[in-house]
């Protein structure tokens, strides 16, 4: 029943042709395929991000979702999905700055493999420099590495929830802040 209801909701929406009709049929073909070859594990976040952007990000003058975020705001954030080697589809990330109705979020991951590849300046000085190593910020419970240069300017609706809070003015957000700058605005006399 929710299945027809959501296609009927993306038939009013983007077929307004006999052609629109044919390639969004060709579409749900190929997806039905696809989800019913994949694993639970792939499949699952994926269609999580589907339903989010239905339901949040594909109509017009949809209803504000009431989520307020501001700088230094842990967030579980809708990536949806993206290229090899981008942050896609739920994870955590932390609020940089908010700024004309955009949040620019730099995405965090719990993997111990991205952690032990992180540059820190005390014991892995070979390490990546674009992933830094966070301790466990309050409100999560694990290890936590950020993708610093994954950091990007999101619609706040990709954003499920808050979770916890950074102080904005600590040494450990300057920091981030710092190398953010460093990783994603580089000093042009630094560039090749």
């Amino acid at each position: 029943r929710i299945l027809n209801e959501l296609k009927e909701k993306c038939e009013s929406v983007f077929c307004k042709t006999a052609s629109d009709r044919k390639i969004f049929s060709e579409y749900l073909r190929l997806k039905r395929y696809l989800y019913s070859s994949a694993d639970l594990k792939t499949a699952v976040p994926v269609m999580i991000s589907e339903l989010n952007w239905l339901l949040k990000g594909s109509s017009q003058g949809r209803k504000d979702s009431g989520i307020r975020v501001s700088t230094g705001d842990i967030v579980y954030i809708d990536f949806g999905q993206a290229y090899q080697y981008e942050m896609a589809y739920q994870h955590y990330g932390l609020v940089i700055s908010v700024c004309c109705d955009k949040a620019f979020v730099v995405p965090m991951t719990s993997s111990m493999k991205a952690y032990r590849a992180a540059y820190d300046s005390a014991d892995n000085k070979e390490g990546h420099y674009n992933l830094m190593r966070i301790g466990i910020p309050a409100g999560l419970n694990r290890p936590t590495t950020l993708y610093l240069n994954d950091a990007r300017h999101i619609n706040p609706d990709r954003i499920i929830c808050k979770v916890s809070r950074m102080d904005p003015h600590s040494r450990l957000f300057h920091e981030i802040y710092s190398r953010i700058r460093r990783i994603v605005l580089p000093d042009p006399s630094e560039l090749n």
